[in-house]
């Protein structure tokens, strides 16, 4: 005999049940189409300023009936996209072009949104990189199988600064490429007393840091830049700055 709590319990577990059923009933439909990447992100490691920052997706039809892209709905207006605009047959490929715009420093990490009329119907796409610093005349050798110096951050604020003191920060950064990161050299602007390569050599996916201390002189703002200079075939540029009190 099914008392009130009982009853209860099953009207409130009801709903989700049914929406269980539906999901799982969706996700598992052999007749429908399917939208297979062979990636869903992309990092371009660094790319020049106003460069080309392009990547083309590539799917295939994994399913029973024809697939559609039916939208593709990018994040900011940074980004643009183009799809394959006719049906998709079983067993052929398609593919999304994104194209990231490549004039704003520093870090990226935009999104494009892909629609479709296959069982699982939205399928997010990521574009990462760094566009690197205007500044630097040598942008010639953008490595695609190569290492890539990606930093934490490409601008260090040390705050308020006591005159005659010697601050620092750790300046850390990754490498997402394929093969060995080699820290060649460093070069800085006047206001950097010291700079300290703990790691020459960094492994695909790992880590590294270099500790800079600083040596300001003047009252008011300071800033200056530390060039890093590497096989990934671009020298990469890190500003510190800070405000001088006496």
């Amino acid at each position: 005999m099914i008392n009130k709590r009982n009853l209860k319990l099953i009207f409130l577990l009801l709903p989700f049940s049914l929406v269980y059923s539906q999901t799982d009933k969706q996700t598992v439909d052999e007749n429908s189409p399917q939208i297979i990447f062979e990636s869903t992100v992309h990092n371009f490691g660094s790319v020049p300023y106003n460069g080309n920052a392009t990547y083309e997706y590539f799917f295939t039809n994994k399913g029973k009936s024809p697939l559609v892209i039916t939208n593709c709905k990018k994040g900011c207006g940074c980004t643009s996209v183009s799809w394959t605009k006719e049906p998709v047959q079983p067993g052929q490929k398609g593919k999304v072009v994104a194209t990231y715009n490549s004039q704003k420093l520093g870090y990226f990490n935009k999104g494009v949104d892909v629609y479709s009329n296959a069982s699982i119907s939205k399928v997010n796409l990521r574009l990462i990189g760094e566009v690197a610093d205007p500044d630097v005349v040598s942008q010639n050798d953008f490595p695609v199988n190569g290492p890539a110096m990606i930093f934490e951050k490409t601008t260090y604020d040390l705050g308020k600064i006591q005159k005659g003191s010697s601050p620092g920060c750790e300046i850390k950064f990754k490498n997402t490429g394929k093969t060995d990161l080699q820290v060649i050299n460093t070069i800085s602007e006047k206001g950097i007393k010291s700079i300290d390569i703990n790691r020459q050599t960094i492994s695909s996916g790992k880590s590294g840091s270099v500790k800079v201390t600083c040596s300001p002189v003047a009252v008011g703002s300071f800033e200056t830049k530390v060039f890093f200079y590497t096989n990934a075939g671009v020298p990469k540029v890190i500003h510190v700055k800070g405000v001088v009190t006496d």
